[in-house]
């Protein structure tokens, strides 16, 4: 396994994890077929220290560093309020029904969540590049709606052992209701 040296280094504007870690080893471009395939072309096992021909395979001892997307700094200024408000206007009403229908919301639980979209898309109408259409309000809904969903789930589920949950159903049982009995 390859060792990197532990240095108290400061990341500089700029810097990148390969060069704070002294990387020497070639990048990687993950177009060009599977990554391991790609590592084992582009890094020889007689290259990488401490490891035979005969052993594990050369990718084992290659660390990977993740490119990151770069923030959104740059800002086009071509969204301009009309074109948010011309959205709010096609898409409301259908953007209320997909996440009511995505996340199993209530009506006001859908409108918080298309609210809080629309105001991601106020807040950010500088930094896009084009401006933003029903597909992106749509996608960004839907995961909204998901992620709200997931949180609330953990709200109304109590896990409880089966002996427990007898107990409880029991204690809740309504016998004027037509769901099925559950003795005594």
């Amino acid at each position: 396994m390859r060792a990197h040296a532990v240095r108290d280094v400061s990341r500089a504007p700029g810097a990148s994890c390969r060069q704070l870690s002294g990387c020497d080893l070639p990048r990687v471009r993950r177009t060009d077929g599977p990554w391991h395939e790609v590592l084992l072309r582009a890094v020889p096992r007689a290259a990488v220290p401490g490891v035979s021909a005969l052993c594990e395979p050369a990718w084992a001892a290659v660390p990977l560093c993740r490119q990151r997307r770069p923030l959104r700094t740059t800002a086009f200024h071509v969204t301009t309020s009309d074109h948010v408000i011309a959205l709010f206007n096609a898409c409301h009403a259908k953007a209320i029904r997909l996440a009511q229908y995505v996340g199993d919301l209530n009506q006001p639980a859908a409108e918080d969540v298309v609210s809080e979209v629309f105001l991601w898309i106020w807040m950010h109408r500088d930094y896009f590049p084009a401006p933003p259409g029903p597909a992106l309000l749509l996608h960004v809904v839907t995961r909204a709606a998901l992620r709200v969903h997931r949180y609330a789930w953990a709200r109304y589920v109590v896990a409880m052992d089966p002996p427990t949950l007898v107990l409880a159903e029991q204690a809740t049982y309504d016998p004027t209701s037509p769901a099925i009995a559950v003795p005594l």
